[in-house]
């Protein structure tokens, strides 16, 4: 035995259909935001596409600033922070918005069973019914409301892809320009230990001068107050290779020893020669490829940039969404089952099947809640464009720092240079002179000092190239590329 349903009055539903051209609204794209026509800064000849926008080449583009054990330091960062972590979550969190705004525009089924046994109550005799059905829902989506939300996700899980990216990319560089810090800390600090001696040295022959009545008392004290002021630059350069060992810690998940054999052995793999420090901190930056000559396509590839234009996609497809709220909603049901009836009379079995009712709900009063949600959708939509372009200005002003402090630096590169050869020959000369009884030993620690702040200054110099080459990389998008648009 078949049940069948009266036909459904199809014309009203053709009706809403063809009102979905009216009322949903057009799409509103991210705002074209004005980048620069050409970089003012000059254009760096070396790279700035670290991986290609191979997340799993990432690791080994920072093998170049340390070998092998960078790369590590690098590796258990990413294994253990708590950042990056977080935005593994939110990706995670926002693939599964979108499946389910997706799965909002396809019917939805379920099944159902049940089964029952009853005693005879006449005029009933006793029995089993058994029956099951798969049970549809769907609300059709006549003016685009699910369409939207299903968009507005699509936008916010590109949004945490590249959310996932830039806090491995920014955790990276953070974790080496800590450990170039702490390879300038130690380089620095044996520099500073040798000046701390010849300052020591002078003071303690100036105040022997003193008592002998040949130099005047207040060129002693001011030779002790230089000499102690070098020793404590020695303690704060101690004080601060250890704070850099913790943080190390901190970002690695290691355990201090561990961190300090990984340190000494990068350092071993560097160890200077000819007694020079230079070496800890001059290996070369590798050419890979070349920072876009146009802002517009810089900025393309930076994931704030794309996450910023991403919010502003998601919040127009919000106000659609909030818009289509206003205008009537469509359902339909269904059914198809099968239900078995067994007595002491016989049996009965029913296949069963249903279509509609087909629903219509429509707005007739709310005080107002629906309109304030289209007005609340429609100012987060103007505060999402207002931040799109602030951070449009903030990449451009990023990039062109970068840009601009890898010039001057190479600028101060060559007179560093000359500062530094011109200092080494000087106490060369002197220490000859000394040896030849032609200069004290006043002038020879005077010109030992001279040197090592020469070369003190030259590794400044140094680790601030790098650390620029770094916020180079970091505001040049660290090698992202961008993902699809929503679908």
């Amino acid at each position: 035995m078949t049940m069948r349903e009266p036909k459904l009055p199809w014309a009203p539903l053709t009706a809403l259909m063809l009102l979905t051209g009216c009322a949903a609204l057009p799409p509103v794209a991210a705002p074209a935001a004005a980048p620069p026509a050409a970089w003012s800064a000059p254009q760096a000849q070396e790279a700035a596409w670290p991986h290609e926008g191979r997340l799993s080449s990432l690791v080994d583009w920072w093998r170049q600033f340390g070998g092998p054990e960078i790369a590590a330091f690098v590796e258990a960062a990413q294994a253990a922070s708590p950042s990056l972590s977080s935005a593994a979550a939110r990706r995670l969190q926002a693939r599964a918005e979108r499946a389910a705004a997706g799965g909002a525009l396809v019917p939805q089924l379920d099944a159902s069973a049940s089964a029952q046994r009853r005693s005879a109550t006449p005029p009933f005799p006793a029995g089993e019914v058994m029956q099951g059905a798969v049970q549809m829902s769907w609300e059709l989506d006549v003016f685009g409301g699910q369409r939207a939300q299903r968009d507005a996700a699509q936008w916010r899980l590109q949004s945490a892809d590249a959310a996932w990216h830039e806090a491995r990319v920014s955790l990276a560089a953070d974790v080496v320009m800590q450990v170039l810090s702490w390879r300038h800390c130690q380089a620095t600090w044996g520099l500073a230990e040798r000046d701390a001696q010849a300052a020591t040295r002078s003071a303690q022959l100036v105040g022997r001068l003193a008592q002998a009545g040949l130099q005047a008392p207040e060129q002693a004290a001011q030779a002790e107050s230089v000499a102690a002021q070098a020793r404590n630059r020695v303690r704060a350069h101690a004080q601060r290779c250890e704070s850099d060992v913790r943080a190390l810690v901190q970002m690695t998940a290691w355990s201090e020893a561990q961190v300090r054999q990984r340190l000494m052995a990068m350092a071993a793999a560097d160890a200077p020669s000819a007694g020079s420090e230079l070496s800890l901190l001059a290996r070369p930056v590798r050419p890979i490829g070349d920072v876009p000559a146009l802002p517009a396509a810089t900025l393309a590839q930076r994931p704030d940039v794309f996450m910023a234009a991403a919010a502003v996609a998601a919040a127009a497809a919000d106000v659609g969404a909030q818009h289509a709220q206003r205008f009537p909603r469509v359902g339909l049901t269904g059914s198809i089952g099968r239900l078995n009836s067994r007595t002491s009379g016989g049996s009965l079995t029913l296949d069963t099947w249903s279509v509609g009712p087909l629903s219509v709900s429509v707005p007739v009063f709310d005080a107002g809640r629906r309109s304030a949600m289209v007005d609340a959708a429609r100012a987060r939509y103007d505060d999402a464009v207002t931040q799109h372009l602030a951070v449009v200005r903030r990449a451009v002003r990023e990039v062109e720092e970068a840009l601009s402090g890898l010039d001057t630096t190479a600028r101060q590169e060559r007179d560093a240079r000359v500062a530094l050869e011109g200092a080494r020959s000087v106490l060369k000369a002197v220490q000859q002179r000394q040896e030849r009884g032609l200069a004290s030993a006043l002038q020879a620690d005077e010109a030992l000092r001279a040197a090592l702040g020469a070369e003190s200054a030259w590794l400044d110099l140094q680790l601030n190239r790098l650390n620029v080459w770094i916020s180079l990389y970091r505001a040049a998008g660290g090698g992202w590329v961008p993902a699809h648009s929503a679908n």
